[in-house]
C-alpha cells in the first residue's frame, strides 16, 4: 500500500511534457492497495498501477518511468 501526506501543491517534474503543471490538489494521496501473492514478482510491474495514480493526481495521463507501449520500467529518462 503506498500513501504519501503532505502532497498538496507538489508537482512531479515534467521535462515529458512542455504543458502547464498541475499540482496535486489535496494533502493526503492514498493509493489503492496491491495484492502481492508470490515472492516470485517483478516489483517495477507490480508498482506500475500504483505509480500511475501518482502521476494521474500531478495532472499525467501514466507514469512516465515506464514504456508507453510496451509497459516496462524504463526508469528516468
Amino acid at each position: 500500500m503506498l500513501s504519501l501526506l503532505g502532497v498538496k501543491d507538489c508537482t512531479m517534474p515534467h521535462k515529458w511534457s512542455f504543458e502547464e503543471v498541475h499540482p496535486i490538489d489535496r494533502d493526503s494521496l492514498v493509493v489503492p492497495e496491491i495484492l502481492v501473492e508470490s515472492f516470485d514478482f517483478d516489483a517495477a510491474q507490480i508498482m506500475k498501477p500504483a505509480f500511475d495514480t501518482v502521476w494521474n493526481a500531478a495532472g499525467f495521463p501514466r507514469s512516465m518511468n515506464y514504456d508507453e507501449k510496451t509497459g516496462k520500467w524504463v526508469g528516468k529518462e
